[in-house]
Protein backbone atom coordinates (compact mmCIF):
# COMPACT_ATOMS: atom_id res chain seq x y z
CA UNK A 1 0.00 0.00 0.00
CA UNK A 2 2.56 2.26 0.95
CA UNK A 3 4.63 1.37 -2.12
CA UNK A 4 1.32 2.44 -4.53
CA UNK A 5 0.90 5.84 -2.70
CA UNK A 6 4.61 6.67 -3.09
CA UNK A 7 4.10 6.11 -6.38
CA UNK A 8 1.29 8.08 -7.10
CA UNK A 9 2.86 10.77 -5.52
CA UNK A 10 5.95 10.77 -7.54
CA UNK A 11 4.00 10.43 -11.10
CA UNK A 12 2.38 13.64 -9.92
CA UNK A 13 5.47 15.68 -9.11
CA UNK A 14 7.12 13.99 -12.62
CA UNK A 15 3.68 15.53 -13.80
CA UNK A 16 3.54 18.72 -12.33
CA UNK A 17 6.99 19.49 -12.95
CA UNK A 18 6.70 18.80 -16.52
CA UNK A 19 3.71 20.81 -16.32
CA UNK A 20 5.57 23.66 -14.75
CA UNK A 21 8.53 23.37 -17.55
CA UNK A 22 5.57 23.78 -20.13
CA UNK A 23 4.11 26.91 -18.71
CA UNK A 24 7.66 29.00 -18.52
CA UNK A 25 8.63 27.70 -21.88
CA UNK A 26 4.73 28.71 -23.17
CA UNK A 27 5.00 32.30 -21.76
CA UNK A 28 8.20 33.34 -22.83
CA UNK A 29 7.01 32.76 -26.58
CA UNK A 30 3.29 34.44 -25.99
CA UNK A 31 3.84 37.04 -24.10
CA UNK A 32 5.67 40.09 -25.76
CA UNK A 33 7.67 42.51 -23.96
CA UNK A 34 5.20 45.71 -23.92
CA UNK A 35 7.11 48.20 -22.51
CA UNK A 36 5.33 50.50 -19.71
CA UNK A 37 4.26 55.06 -20.68
CA UNK A 38 7.27 57.02 -19.92
CA UNK A 39 4.86 58.52 -17.10
CA UNK A 40 4.70 55.05 -14.99
CA UNK A 41 8.23 56.35 -13.51
CA UNK A 42 7.06 59.87 -12.44
CA UNK A 43 6.62 58.66 -8.93
CA UNK A 44 9.88 56.02 -8.60
CA UNK A 45 13.77 56.40 -8.78
CA UNK A 46 13.70 55.81 -12.77
CA UNK A 47 15.80 58.94 -14.18
CA UNK A 48 16.01 59.13 -18.09
CA UNK A 49 19.44 60.80 -19.33
CA UNK A 50 20.35 62.31 -22.47
CA UNK A 51 24.40 62.05 -23.43
CA UNK A 52 25.92 64.02 -26.35
CA UNK A 53 29.05 63.60 -27.30
CA UNK A 54 31.35 65.69 -29.98
CA UNK A 55 33.44 64.39 -32.86
CA UNK A 56 35.92 62.58 -33.29
CA UNK A 57 39.09 64.33 -31.95
CA UNK A 58 42.15 63.56 -29.55
CA UNK A 59 41.35 62.28 -26.35
CA UNK A 60 42.26 65.74 -24.78
CA UNK A 61 39.89 67.51 -26.40
CA UNK A 62 36.99 65.23 -26.65
CA UNK A 63 34.01 66.53 -24.62
CA UNK A 64 30.55 65.35 -23.77
CA UNK A 65 27.04 66.71 -22.47
CA UNK A 66 24.88 64.64 -19.89
CA UNK A 67 21.77 65.87 -18.43
CA UNK A 68 20.03 63.40 -16.04
CA UNK A 69 16.61 64.39 -15.11
CA UNK A 70 14.99 62.28 -11.90
CA UNK A 71 11.98 63.17 -9.98
CA UNK A 72 14.03 65.02 -7.03
CA UNK A 73 16.73 66.96 -9.09
CA UNK A 74 17.94 67.83 -12.83
CA UNK A 75 21.63 67.63 -13.18
CA UNK A 76 24.21 68.32 -15.67
CA UNK A 77 27.59 66.71 -16.50
CA UNK A 78 30.69 68.30 -18.73
CA UNK A 79 32.87 65.26 -19.07
CA UNK A 80 36.19 65.56 -20.95
CA UNK A 81 37.99 63.18 -22.79
CA UNK A 82 37.40 59.26 -23.88
CA UNK A 83 37.03 58.07 -20.54
CA UNK A 84 34.80 60.39 -19.38
CA UNK A 85 35.89 62.51 -16.39
CA UNK A 86 33.55 64.82 -15.25
CA UNK A 87 34.85 68.49 -14.84
CA UNK A 88 31.61 70.16 -14.09
CA UNK A 89 28.54 69.53 -12.57
CA UNK A 90 25.31 71.07 -11.22
CA UNK A 91 22.02 69.78 -10.10
CA UNK A 92 18.36 71.68 -9.53
CA UNK A 93 16.16 70.50 -7.28
CA UNK A 94 12.77 68.67 -9.12
CA UNK A 95 9.48 67.88 -8.40
CA UNK A 96 7.52 64.52 -9.26
CA UNK A 97 4.64 66.60 -11.12
CA UNK A 98 7.40 68.45 -13.41
CA UNK A 99 9.00 65.50 -14.25
CA UNK A 100 5.55 63.98 -14.71
CA UNK A 101 5.15 67.11 -17.19
CA UNK A 102 8.65 66.09 -18.56
CA UNK A 103 8.17 62.90 -19.20
CA UNK A 104 5.04 62.82 -20.83
CA UNK A 105 6.73 65.49 -23.19
CA UNK A 106 9.19 63.35 -23.64
CA UNK A 107 6.61 60.74 -24.59
CA UNK A 108 4.87 63.03 -27.26
CA UNK A 109 8.69 63.31 -28.86
CA UNK A 110 8.96 60.25 -29.20
CA UNK A 111 11.47 59.02 -26.33
CA UNK A 112 10.72 55.28 -26.28
CA UNK A 113 10.68 54.64 -30.52
CA UNK A 114 13.45 52.84 -30.90
CA UNK A 115 14.37 49.19 -32.25
CA UNK A 116 16.99 47.40 -30.39
CA UNK A 117 20.80 47.06 -31.48
CA UNK A 118 21.69 43.98 -31.63
CA UNK A 119 25.72 45.33 -32.24
CA UNK A 120 26.17 47.66 -29.81
CA UNK A 121 29.85 48.48 -31.18
CA UNK A 122 27.92 49.98 -34.34
CA UNK A 123 27.93 53.20 -33.26
CA UNK A 124 31.98 53.87 -33.23
CA UNK A 125 33.38 55.79 -36.02
CA UNK A 126 29.37 56.29 -37.85
CA UNK A 127 29.22 60.20 -37.93
CA UNK A 128 32.89 61.33 -36.81
CA UNK A 129 32.37 65.14 -37.81
CA UNK A 130 29.22 65.28 -35.88
CA UNK A 131 27.73 64.52 -32.66
CA UNK A 132 26.17 61.78 -31.08
CA UNK A 133 23.08 61.66 -28.59
CA UNK A 134 22.56 58.92 -26.18
CA UNK A 135 19.35 57.93 -24.81
CA UNK A 136 19.13 56.01 -21.41
CA UNK A 137 15.66 55.26 -19.01
CA UNK A 138 17.96 54.16 -16.10
CA UNK A 139 15.69 52.16 -13.27
CA UNK A 140 18.21 52.22 -10.12
CA UNK A 141 21.21 49.87 -11.73
CA UNK A 142 19.35 48.90 -14.57
CA UNK A 143 18.97 50.19 -18.03
CA UNK A 144 15.30 49.77 -19.38
CA UNK A 145 15.64 51.84 -22.63
CA UNK A 146 19.62 52.52 -24.59
CA UNK A 147 18.71 54.16 -27.69
CA UNK A 148 21.13 56.55 -29.99
CA UNK A 149 21.04 58.49 -32.76
CA UNK A 150 23.49 61.19 -34.54
CA UNK A 151 23.26 64.77 -36.72
CA UNK A 152 24.30 62.83 -39.40
CA UNK A 153 21.27 60.88 -39.25
CA UNK A 154 22.52 57.50 -40.19
CA UNK A 155 20.65 54.54 -41.09
CA UNK A 156 21.92 52.67 -38.09
CA UNK A 157 20.05 54.56 -35.52
CA UNK A 158 18.26 53.35 -33.05
CA UNK A 159 16.15 56.23 -31.96
CA UNK A 160 13.17 56.90 -34.24
CA UNK A 161 11.62 60.03 -32.46
CA UNK A 162 11.98 63.09 -32.33
CA UNK A 163 15.81 63.80 -31.97
CA UNK A 164 15.51 67.96 -31.64
CA UNK A 165 12.57 67.98 -29.63
CA UNK A 166 14.03 65.49 -27.24
CA UNK A 167 17.70 67.68 -27.02
CA UNK A 168 15.34 70.95 -26.53
CA UNK A 169 13.20 69.22 -23.25
CA UNK A 170 16.31 67.78 -21.91
CA UNK A 171 18.20 71.45 -22.68
CA UNK A 172 15.49 73.06 -20.84
CA UNK A 173 15.46 71.18 -17.71
CA UNK A 174 18.66 73.10 -16.78
CA UNK A 175 18.38 76.76 -16.53
CA UNK A 176 22.02 77.79 -16.53
CA UNK A 177 22.74 74.98 -19.64
CA UNK A 178 24.17 77.95 -22.43
CA UNK A 179 26.63 79.19 -19.96
CA UNK A 180 27.97 75.88 -18.70
CA UNK A 181 28.30 74.80 -21.96
CA UNK A 182 29.76 78.01 -23.49
CA UNK A 183 33.30 76.91 -24.04
CA UNK A 184 31.81 73.05 -25.91
CA UNK A 185 32.40 73.44 -29.08
CA UNK A 186 29.83 71.53 -30.66
CA UNK A 187 27.25 72.89 -28.62
CA UNK A 188 25.01 75.52 -29.72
Amino acid sequence: MRFIIGLLIAIGLIVLVFVLILKSFGSHNTSPNIPQPLTSYSSTNTQVEMTITGPIVNDQNYQSVQVIVGQSQAQINVLQGYLGTVTTTKSYPNNQTAYLYFLSALENAGYTDGTSNARPNSILGLCPFGEHYQLEVNKGSSTVQNYWADSCNDKAETFKGNINSVIQLFTNQIPEYSQITQNITFVQ
